[in-house]
C-alpha cells in the first residue's frame, strides 16, 4: 500500500506540473483556446481523481454509460488505469464492496471531491491488480483464472502484434511455414474473444478449447444473422 500510495502521489504531482505547463503554453499562444480547454478539462478531472485516491475521499461523478444513460453518483475511486490507449477509473461498488468496476474517463462529465472518506480494503485492491495483470479488467470475472493461450498468425503480422500486444505475457516465436506462434497466459473472456476476432481469419486458436468454442458460437450466430 505504501508503494502504491507513493506512486499515486507522484502521479498527482506530475499532473499538477502538467497543468502549469499547459496554462503557460496557452498564455504564450502556443496552443489555441479550444486546445487548452479540451486538454485542461480532462486534466482537471484526473487531478481530482488522483487527489481522491491519495486522500481516500469519495467523488461525486456525473457519467454517461454505454447505453447513453447519464447519472450522478457517489463513487469510491481506487486506481487510475491506462488500458488499450484509454484512461479508466477503477472504483469499488458501494452495493457490493468486494467488487470493482471501471469508468471511462472520456465519459466523465464532471467530478467533485467530497468530504466523505472511505476505508480501502487491501484484498479488493490486490484483486483489482490481478484482474489488470490477467487482462480481465473490463469484461472478466472478479476473481480471474489465467489459462495458457496458443494462437497462430501469418508472419507478416509479427511487427503489428509486437507493437500492440494483447497482454504483457504475450510471446511470439517462429512456427513452421510462413507463420508465427503467439502464446500468453490470460483469462479467457469476452475481451480476448473480441481481440482474436479483430484479426479475422488471420488468427487460428490452437488452445484452449473454451476459446475455440466461444469463437465457433459467435461464427454460428453471425451465419444465422446474415443468411436471413
Amino acid at each position: 500500500r505504501a508503494d502504491f500510495l507513493s506512486k499515486m502521489k507522484v502521479a498527482l504531482k506530475e499532473a499538477n506540473e502538467t497543468e502549469y505547463w499547459l496554462r503557460l503554453l496557452y498564455e504564450t499562444q502556443y496552443i489555441s483556446k479550444t486546445q487548452f480547454e479540451n486538454l485542461h478539462n480532462d486534466l482537471s478531472e484526473i487531478i481530482k481523481i488522483l487527489m481522491a485516491i491519495c486522500k481516500k475521499q469519495k467523488l461525486q461523478i456525473t457519467y454517461t454509460d454505454n447505453f447513453g444513460n447519464r447519472s450522478e453518483k457517489k463513487r469510491v475511486p481506487l486506481m487510475v488505469v491506462i488500458h488499450q490507449a484509454e484512461i479508466y477509473i477503477a472504483c469499488v461498488s458501494e452495493n457490493h464492496p468486494d467488487r470493482t468496476y471501471a469508468l471511462k474517463l472520456r465519459r466523465v462529465e464532471s467530478a467533485k471531491l467530497l468530504r466523505e472518506s472511505f476505508i480501502e480494503n487491501p484484498k479488493v485492491l490486490e484483486a483489482l491488480r490481478k484482474r489488470i495483470r490477467l487482462g480481465s479488467f473490463l469484461f472478466g470475472e472478479q476473481n480471474p483464472k489465467a489459462e495458457k493461450v496458443v494462437l497462430y498468425f501469418p508472419n507478416y503480422l509479427k511487427n503489428i502484434l509486437k507493437e500492440k500486444p494483447y497482454h504483457p505475457s504475450m510471446k511470439i516465436t517462429s512456427a513452421p511455414g510462413d507463420e508465427i506462434c503467439v502464446t500468453m497466459k490470460v483469462e479467457i473472456n469476452e475481451q480476448l474473444k473480441q481481440w482474436v476476432l479483430f484479426y479475422g481469419n488471420n488468427a487460428t486458436v490452437e488452445k484452449p478449447k473454451i476459446l475455440r468454442q466461444m469463437l465457433l458460437d459467435t461464427a454460428k450466430e453471425l451465419v444465422k444473422r446474415y443468411e436471413r
